[in-house]
């Protein structure tokens, strides 16, 4: 069976030729939503969260960005700042609840990894608290003149 290319050429071009300038993840500010949320223990026995981002290019295209958060105490400041990233103020206790963050939008800094590929280099403080009625409080009361007592 032969192959038939949409440019009916056989040979490659010299500039494809040329260019082997490898892709590197533009760092920057970007906006992502979880995708995947597993917790996991890994061979060594330390326990951990693998977390698949979508994130968000200004154009509105897509990308994928993995992380890792060990849950050891020296690590801990990671799974707080991925959290309240997202505006969630308590740990998750259970797998139910950590799947519950699938979906949740949050920003971040990202740049490349050491193979170019994007890397999250630090999570950004949500603009609002989880629950947002929770700084409202409870409505005025409201008075009236006519009020018979």
């Amino acid at each position: 069976m032969s192959i038939t290319y949409p440019d009916n050429k056989t040979s490659v071009s010299n500039s494809a030729a040329q260019d082997n300038t490898p892709f590197v993840f533009p760092k920057g500010d970007y906006t992502y939503s979880i995708k995947s949320i597993d917790f996991k223990t890994y061979s060594t026995g330390t326990q951990g969260i693998e977390i698949e981002l979508e994130g968000y290019y200004q154009s509105g295209k897509t990308f994928r960005c993995f992380d890792r958060v060990f849950l050891t105490e020296n690590a801990m400041w990671k799974l707080d700042q991925l959290l309240g990233g997202l505006g969630v103020s308590k740990r998750p206790e259970s797998e139910l609840e950590l799947h519950g963050l699938i979906g949740r939008e949050g920003s971040a800094i990202m740049g490349p990894n050491d193979d170019g590929y994007p890397k999250v280099l630090r999570y950004a403080e949500a603009n609002m608290p989880e629950d947002r009625w929770a700084e409202v409080g409870p409505p005025p009361m409201e008075t009236s003149d006519d009020v018979p007592f």
